[in-house]
Formats: structure tokens, sequence, C-alpha cells
């Protein structure tokens, strides 16, 4: 629907030609009206005609504009309107989202920095909040346990994810949490100082009837996609003046991929 709605639209470029092809057609059954009238000989008037057919001045534009947006959605592309391709040449300022665009998304657990707690606590915690969640630092979690068959999660009575800074899980013994360190730190959980770390970090805490207490933090590891130097080399050479990075993740992590793919500007720790 959306490519259909896409094809349908015009760009202002279509309009003009448009506007201007009834007055084209008018000018040309003008002028072979004239020839006919002064010739008598109907072949040079239908010549005039076939000439003077607007059709390609007509069509040229549509089959360009679709060509284009089937191009684009053959590479993932989906684009709303027409008049966005348009507005294309005049793009001076290009904003990359983090994770899965300029990284590949696929995160990776690299190691865990516990805090009055047992590794294994720490994982069963984070297992369980990660367990109803489609996040991608959830999927790398899960997938980190899942060859220790020793580490099962908690009975979950009730779950919310909270967009942008974690998940809170109500088990039959206690409520956990999993998200950023400034969530948990609103929520009242005292946290020991960050790791020196380059990547992502994600805390897990507890809280009991009588007390709330910091298991520790998951740090994972992404990579930039081999490709989006290049990218990002290419635009500047079309004109694009401006790239930004957009992320929800820690300023240090983005500014690192920003550095590794030559993008200028990051702005970090934004919610959704």
């Amino acid at each position: 629907d959306l490519l259909h709605d896409a094809e349908q639209s015009k760009t202002e470029v279509l309009r003009l030609i448009e506007g201007y092809a009834k007055y084209f057609v008018l000018a040309f059954l003008l002028i072979a009206g004239i020839s006919l009238f002064l010739s008598r000989d109907i072949s040079r008037a239908i010549a005039v005609l076939v000439v003077g057919c607007p059709g390609p001045f007509i069509l040229a534009g549509p089959a360009a504009m679709v060509a284009a947006l089937a191009a684009a959605t053959r590479k993932g592309i989906l684009i709303k309107s027409a008049k966005f391709l348009e507005s294309l040449s005049k793009v001076d300022a290009v904003i990359f989202d983090k994770t899965g665009t300029v990284t590949l998304g696929q995160l990776q657990v690299v190691a865990l920095v516990t805090h009055h707690a047992s590794d294994s606590e720490l994982l069963k915690a984070a297992l369980t909040c990660a367990g109803i969640s489609q996040h991608p630092v959830s999927r790398a979690i899960t997938g980190f346990c899942e060859p220790k068959n020793s580490i099962e999660p908690y009975d979950t009575a009730e779950a919310q994810e909270h967009p942008g800074r974690g998940v809170v899980v109500e088990a039959s013994t206690a409520k956990f949490f999993l998200g950023r360190g400034s969530w948990l730190k609103e929520l009242g959980v005292d946290l020991p100082p960050e790791p020196d770390h380059a990547g992502p970090i994600v805390w897990a805490a507890t809280q009991d009837e009588s007390s709330q207490r910091c298991l520790g933090c998951v740090l994972l590891a992404d990579q930039a996609r081999d490709d989006v130097r290049q990218l990002v080399h290419d635009l500047r050479g079309m004109g694009v003046l401006r790239t930004t990075l957009l992320t929800g993740d820690r300023q240090a992590v983005a500014e690192k991929i920003a550095d590794e793919v030559g993008i200028d500007h990051v702005v970090a720790e934004v919610l959704p």
C-alpha cells in the first residue's frame, strides 16, 4: 500500500509537465489543422501529429519515478512519497541510527561485572528480564545464556518493558530490573562506579520486601558495518555537509562508532 500510494503521488516537476502538456497538445492540433488547410494533404497533417505526439514528454517523468521507487524498494528502502525523491537533490545533512544501521546490530556479551552477587545470580536476573523483550541487548543476553543449561530464569508473574529505559519483571521471589544505569538510579538503585568499557553496558538489580540492591552489569560489544565509512565518504561527494549519529547508547560508545565510520556529530543517550 505504501509503494502504491508513493507511485500515485506527484512531484512538482510532474505537475509542471502535466500542466504544460495540455497546451502542448492544443498547439500541435492547431499546427496540424493549419498544415491541412494550407496543403490540402492529409498525410502532412498526420505527420505533424505523429511528430508532435506528447507521449514520451508525458510518460518520461512518471516512468522514471516508478523505476526509482521500485529500485529503492528492492534495496529495502520505502519512500512514502515521490516528492521526497525530488527533495533528495537538496539534502545537505543525514542522520543515521546506530544499532542495526551503522552497526551490525548483533550485540555480544563480552564480560560480566558483579556487585555483591555471583555470576549465576546476575545472569539469572538478566535472563529473567531479557526473556520478555525483543531488544538487541535482550537477544544478546538470551543467546549468551543458551549454552549454559544451568542458568534458568525465574518464574515470571508480571513483566513490563519501558522503551529506551529497561525491563521490570515481578517474579515469585522478588522484583528484577534490567536497563540503563541512569534509569535504575531514577528508581533509587545505588550503582557502583561504571566500568571502563567502550561498548554498551546494561545494569541488573533486584528488589524484595526489605531491600533493593544492584547485582552488577553486563558488558556488550557491537561492530560497525564494513561499508558505512565508504557510504559516508560517497555522501560527502554528493554534497552532504553534515552527518549525525543518533543513538540511545552512551556518549563514549557513540563517539567510538562515529570515529570508526567518519561521522561528524553524535547525539547520544536519547529515548525513542
